[in-house]
């Protein structure tokens, strides 16, 4: 018989809490006066900001591994953990395994009791950007699965993008897509 946390763990480790393996990512936007929109990311999700034009003139960053600033964060906080990395190493966790350093959940990797929670492997502490709402003519927002590609090509983040972007201005030109919130 096959348990609960056998389907949802792929590491297979015994008497696994789910919770402790498993989170997700985040946008807020948030409109707090008439003059700027600002955008709270931790994850791997993602937010476009186009001018009239079309353009990307703004966009969030993905938090995760590919990243050297978050890859040099994680290494910083794992060096100050070496028990807990032993502990990993003695139950066969592989470092691959740490997909998005900033989310919700994931508390396996938010166990440093003597480490601020912004500096954990794992940190839910957002990158906020601040847009002048004058600029802004759509916003896409999407998780990860819209924006997937292939995660070591460095090029393919703008290539990933800018498709979407020709896709709903294309969608929206040919009337396929409705705006329902104009700001």
């Amino acid at each position: 018989m096959i348990t609960f946390n056998e389907v949802l763990d792929p590491r297979n480790i015994e008497n696994a809490n789910v919770a402790d393996f498993t989170g997700s990512s985040g946008i807020i936007i948030l409109i707090c006066d008439s003059k700027n929109l600002f955008i709270a990311n931790a994850g791997n999700s993602r937010c476009l900001i186009l001018n009239k034009e079309g353009v990307i003139i703004n966009k969030t960053k993905d938090h995760s591994m590919d990243n050297s600033e978050e890859k040099k964060r994680v290494n910083l906080a794992r060096s100050l953990n070496e028990e807990e990395d032993n502990i990993r190493f003695e139950k066969g966790i592989q470092e691959e395994y740490l997909e998005i350093t900033k989310g919700f959940g994931f508390m396996e990797f938010k166990g440093n009791e003597w480490m601020d929670q912004r500096d954990q492997e794992v940190s839910a502490d957002p990158d906020i950007i601040e847009v002048p709402l004058k600029e802004i003519q759509y916003i896409i927002i999407g998780s990860h699965g819209i924006f997937e590609g292939n995660p070591h090509d460095n090029n393919n983040e703008d290539n990933t993008n800018n498709k979407i972007c020709k896709y709903f201005l294309e969608e929206i030109k040919n009337d396929k897509i409705k705006i329902i919130v104009k700001l």
